[in-house]
C-alpha cells in the first residue's frame, strides 16, 4: 500500500507531466500553424514574382522583337550610297560604318563603372538605317541602353558621328 505522501507525489510527478505534454503540444501546433502560414505566403509571392517574371520576359521579347523589325524595316544604304561612299575611300559602306561606330566609345552617354568600359553590341545590335542615320544598342554590365546617331562621311572617308538621342536603363 502506497503512503499518503507517495501518491501526492506520483499525483505531482503526473500532474507535472500532463501540463509539459499539453505545453508542448501548444507550442507544436502554433509552429506547425504559423509554418503553414508562411508556407501559403511564400508559395503565393513565389507564383506572383513567377508570374511577374514571365510577363517581363513576353515584354522583353516583344520590345526586342518590335526592334528588330523596325531596324530591318529600314532600306540600310542605297546602291546609290554605296557607290558614293565607295568613292569616297569605303571599302565596305555598310561593315565600315558599324566598325566605325564600334571605336568611339566617346558616343556612350555614361562612363563604365566599376572598371567596366561601355560598349556597343558589335554586329547583333548596331544597324546602318540609312545614308544619314545608324542604331546601336550598348551596356557597360549594369546599364544598358539604345542611341539613334547620325553620321557622315567626308570626302576622304572620314566618319564622323552625332548622338541624336538615347535612353539608358539600370539593369538588374
Amino acid at each position: 500500500m502506497k503512503s499518503g505522501s507517495n501518491i501526492f507525489c506520483e499525483r505531482i510527478i503526473y500532474g507535472s507531466i500532463l501540463v509539459l505534454l499539453v505545453i508542448i503540444t501548444v507550442v507544436m501546433s502554433y509552429a506547425y500553424i504559423h509554418s503553414a502560414q508562411m508556407s501559403k505566403s511564400l508559395r503565393t509571392e513565389n507564383e506572383t514574382l513567377t508570374t511577374d517574371a514571365h510577363a517581363l520576359t513576353e515584354k522583353l521579347a516583344r520590345s526586342n522583337a518590335i526592334i528588330e523589325d523596325l531596324t530591318k524595316s529600314f532600306p540600310g544604304l542605297s546602291p546609290e550610297t554605296v557607290d558614293e561612299f565607295r568613292r569616297r575611300g569605303l571599302s565596305d559602306p555598310q561593315n565600315d560604318i558599324i566598325a566605325d561606330l564600334g571605336s568611339h566609345e566617346e558616343l556612350m552617354p555614361f562612363r563604365g563603372i566599376f572598371g567596366a568600359r561601355p560598349s556597343f553590341y558589335p554586329d547583333v545590335r548596331m544597324y546602318v538605317l540609312n545614308s544619314r542615320w545608324a542604331y546601336a544598342s550598348f551596356n557597360d554590365g549594369s546599364r544598358l541602353g539604345q542611341t539613334l546617331l547620325e553620321y557622315t562621311v567626308s570626302e576622304r572617308g572620314v566618319i564622323t558621328w552625332r548622338v541624336i538621342d538615347k535612353a539608358v536603363f539600370e539593369s538588374r
